[in-house]
Order: C-alpha cells, then structure tokens, then sequence
C-alpha cells in the first residue's frame, strides 16, 4: 500500500497530497510549455532575479503566464477537492463509529 494510496490513513494521504504538489505542477506546466526541467529552472531563476539573469530577453511570454496558471488553478482545486473528500469521510466515519 504507497503511503499516499485512496487506503492509506487520512494523515498520510493529506501529507502526500500536498507533498507532491510541487512536482506535479512542474511537470506540467513542463509539458504544457514544452519545456525541460532545466528550462523551468533557468525562467524561474530568470524572473526571481532578474539582474543576475539579464541574458534572458524576455523569460516568459503572456500565453506562458496564463497557462502555468491555468496549470496552478488546476492543481490547487484538485487539491481542494481531495480534502474536502478527506474531510467528509472523516465525518461519516465519526458517524457510524457512534
């Protein structure tokens, strides 16, 4: 059973959920931007610290902006719900256990 499987304790599942989180948005907005993961560094590091990255004309365009939100969007609300799902279980469960 991996620690962060719809079986594993609720504890777990929440401490996975949110672990993985950054990961998961980095392969994404990779895959939609079609991007390396060197390349998701370089624009990051690019936008973080302008002044020691002026080699980089222009990092990110628009269109990259928007859709590493949408991306960002995505993830949070899938996040959101999986809680909302943890949370309700551990109701119904309190529930019957009376």
């Amino acid at each position: 059973m991996l620690c962060g499987s719809k079986d594993a304790h609720p504890f777990s599942q929440i401490f996975f959920l949110v672990a993985d989180l950054s990961n998961d948005i980095r392969e994404d907005v990779n895959k939609v931007c079609d991007w390396s993961v060197p390349t998701f560094y370089r624009k990051l590091r690019s936008v973080t610290n302008p002044k020691a990255n002026s080699k980089i004309r222009k990092p990110l365009s628009n269109a990259d902006l928007q859709a590493i939100v949408d991306v960002y969007i995505s993830h949070i609300q899938r996040v959101h719900t999986s809680l909302i799902s943890i949370k309700e279980k551990l109701k119904t469960d309190k529930n019957t256990n009376h």
